[in-house]
C-alpha cells in the first residue's frame, strides 16, 4: 500500500463545520423559495424553507484516515467493514485508494463487486452465511471467506468446496461495547475437531480471523488476541495446513476518545514481532483486517431540526427531524451518546431547562433523550451531531415515511482518487 498525496491537511483542520452548514441551509431555502416563486410547489401557502435533516459528508477525512493507516499498519491490507456505512461515494473512493472489503451478504458482495470488479478484494467474512448468498459467491468467483463451526464448515463443502476459508476463533472481547463472541467464534476445544475435518474434506484452509468486538477500549487486547492465534496457527501445522492469512478483524476507533489508534497499532506490531516475525520477514503469512468505524465515524455530520415544541409540567419537549428509527438507532444498537449542538451557539452560563428530545415518529418510544438539562430551543432552529457516520445510516429505517436520505458531500483534496 502506497500512501496517496493529498493537499494541504490544515484544510479539513480549519474548516468551521458551523459555517458549513449554515452555507448549505441557505442554499436549500434559497432553491425553495425559487421553487415557490415559479410555482413548483403548487400550494403558495407551503413552506418555503428547508427543514429536512441532512448529513454532511466529508471524503477527505476518508483519505485522512486511510493515509493514517498506511503509516501505522504498513504491512495490514485494510478490508473495509461495509457494514459500518454502505455509502457508494466512500467504498468508491476507498477502492481508488487500495482498500480491499469485508462483506456479510449477497447485497453487499453484488454491490462491492460491481465497484471494484474484482473477487479478489472481497472477504465474505460472515462466519453463519445464508445459502443463496453463498451460491452468489461461488457463482462470481469470492473465494476468501469465514467460518466457526463444523455445521458451516458442512455447508461450504456441500456448496462451494474450492472456497479459501479462514477459521473465526473466539478471543476477549470484554473490553469491548459491542461483543461478539455469544455470537461468533470458534471456542478452543472445537477447533482440533475442526481441523481433522477440514483434513478429511480436503478442503482449503488457509487462515484464521478474530475479532476483539466493536468499540474496543483496551489496545492490549489486539496484542493478546494475536498470541492467542498464535497458538492455534502452531497447532495447525501439525496437521499440514498451508497458513498464509491471518485476519485481526475491526475494533478500531475512528476518532480518538477512549482509546488511541496509534496505541493499538503499537500492540498489534509488537504482537505480529512477539508472535510471527519469521512467518511476515519470509512472506509466509500475510496479515489483513476489517475496519468499519475507523473509516467512516468522522465523516458525518448529521443536521437535525426543531420541527415542534411543548412545555408541559416543567419539562420542555421537543421533536427533532430524526430520532430513533433513523440515525439515532444508534444509541439502542451501538452503545452510543451522540451530543446535540446547536447550530446557534450559546454560553456557558444561559440557563439550561429540563428537556426531552423525541423523535418525529408517532411512536412514544421514539426518545433520544429523557429529562436532560439542555439550552432552550426556538422551533425551526438546528442542531447538529458531530462523527456520527458509522451504524447510524446503514441500520435506520424509514418507519412512517421518515428517513434522512439528502447528503451534502465535501471533497476538496486533488488526488487520483477524486471522485467523478
Amino acid at each position: 500500500m502506497k500512501k496517496v498525496c493529498v493537499g494541504k491537511s490544515n484544510v479539513r483542520d480549519t474548516r468551521d463545520i458551523t459555517n458549513i452548514i449554515k452555507n448549505y441551509i441557505k442554499e436549500d431555502n434559497d432553491i425553495s423559495k425559487a421553487n415557490r416563486s415559479y410555482g413548483y410547489h403548487g400550494n403558495h401557502n407551503s413552506c418555503c424553507y428547508h427543514d429536512e435533516p441532512f448529513y454532511i459528508v466529508d471524503l477527505d477525512k476518508v483519505e485522512d484516515q486511510f493515509n493514517r493507516w498506511v503509516e501505522y499498519l504498513p504491512n495490514i491490507q485494510p478490508y473495509f467493514a461495509v457494514k459500518s456505512n454502505p455509502d457508494n461515494n466512500i467504498i468508491n473512493l476507498l477502492a481508488k485508494l487500495g482498500c480491499c472489503f469485508d462483506c456479510a451478504s449477497k447485497n453487499e458482495l453484488k454491490n462491492v463487486l460491481s465497484i471494484v470488479h474484482n473477487p479478489d478484494k472481497i472477504i465474505f467474512a460472515n462466519p453463519c452465511k445464508v445459502s443463496s448468498h453463498l451460491m452468489y459467491a461461488r457463482d462470481n468467483n469470492i473465494a476468501m471467506m469465514t467460518f466457526d463451526s463444523m455445521e458451516e464448515l458442512e455447508k461450504i463443502y456441500n456448496i462451494y468446496p474450492e472456497a479459501h476459508i479462514l477459521l473465526r476463533i473466539c478471543v476477549d472481547d470484554t473490553n469491548s461495547m459491542c461483543k461478539f463472541n455469544s455470537k461468533f467464534g470458534c471456542p478452543q476445544n472445537n477447533i482440533l475437531k475442526i481441523f481433522e475435518r477440514v483434513k478429511k474434506l480436503h478442503m482449503n484452509l488457509v487462515g484464521f480471523s478474530f475479532h476483539v468486538g466493536s468499540g474496543c477500549s483496551d489496545a492490549r487486547s489486539f496484542y493478546k488476541a494475536i498470541e492467542d492465534c498464535a497458538v492455534t496457527y502452531k497447532a495447525s501445522q501439525e496437521y499440514g495446513f498451508n497458513i498464509s492469512i491471518i485476519d485481526i478483524g475491526g475494533g478500531f476507533p475512528g476518532v480518538d476518545k477512549n482509546i488511541k489508534f496509534s496505541d493499538i497499532c503499537d500492540n498489534i506490531n509488537m504482537a505480529i514481532a512477539d508472535f510471527f516475525l519469521y512467518e511476515t520477514s519470509n512472506n509466509i503469512i500475510r496479515f489483513i483486517a476489517e475496519p468499519g468505524r475507523y473509516f467512516t465515524e468522522a465523516t458525518h455530520t448529521l443536521i437535525i431540526n426543531v420541527i415542534a415544541k411543548k412545555k408541559e409540567d416543567g419539562v420542555i419537549k421537543y421533536y427533532l427531524s430524526d430520532g430513533i428509527y433513523g440515525s439515532f438507532n444508534c444509541i439502542n444498537y451501538d452503545h452510543q451518546k451522540p451530543e446535540l449542538i446547536p447550530l446557534l451557539s450559546r454560553y456557558d452560563d444561559d440557563p439550561k431547562y429540563n428537556s426531552t428530545f423525541f423523535g418525529p415518529t408517532c411512536d412514544s418510544l421514539d426518545c433520544i433523550y429523557k429529562d436532560v438539562p439542555y439550552y432552550e430551543l426556538n422551533i425551526g432552529e438546528w442542531l447538529y451531531i458531530k462523527d456520527f457516520g458509522s451504524y447510524t445510516i446503514s441500520p435506520s429505517s424509514s418507519f412512517n415515511g421518515f428517513s434522512v436520505t439528502n447528503k451534502k458531500y465535501i471533497h476538496t483534496y486533488a488526488t487520483n482518487a477524486t471522485l467523478p
